[in-house]
C-alpha cells in the first residue's frame, strides 16, 4: 500500500496543478472556471467509486449544491 501511495501524493498534486494551468492556457476563462469547480464533484465521485467510500447526507447535500450552482452559472452564461 504504502508503495503506492507515496509516489501518488507526488504524483498528484503535480498532475493537478498541470491540468489546472493547462486549462486556463486552451480554454477561455468561463469555461476553465467550469471545469475547475468541478474537482469537487470527480472527489465525491472516485471516493464512491474506488474506495467504497459511502457518502453522508452532508456530503450529499453539498455535491448537490454545487452541481446546481454550476447550472446556475451555464444559464447564466447562455443568457448574457
Amino acid at each position: 500500500m504504502w508503495r503506492t501511495m507515496i509516489p501518488m501524493t507526488i504524483l498528484g498534486p503535480y498532475l493537478a496543478t498541470l491540468f489546472w494551468m493547462a486549462g486556463f492556457k486552451y480554454l477561455e476563462a468561463g469555461r476553465a472556471t467550469i471545469f475547475n469547480q468541478l474537482s469537487t464533484v470527480f472527489v465525491i465521485l472516485l471516493a464512491y467509486f474506488l474506495l467504497g467510500e459511502n457518502s453522508p447526507s452532508g456530503k450529499s447535500l453539498g455535491w448537490q449544491l454545487h452541481w446546481l450552482e454550476l447550472r446556475w452559472w451555464h444559464i447564466i452564461k447562455a443568457l448574457v
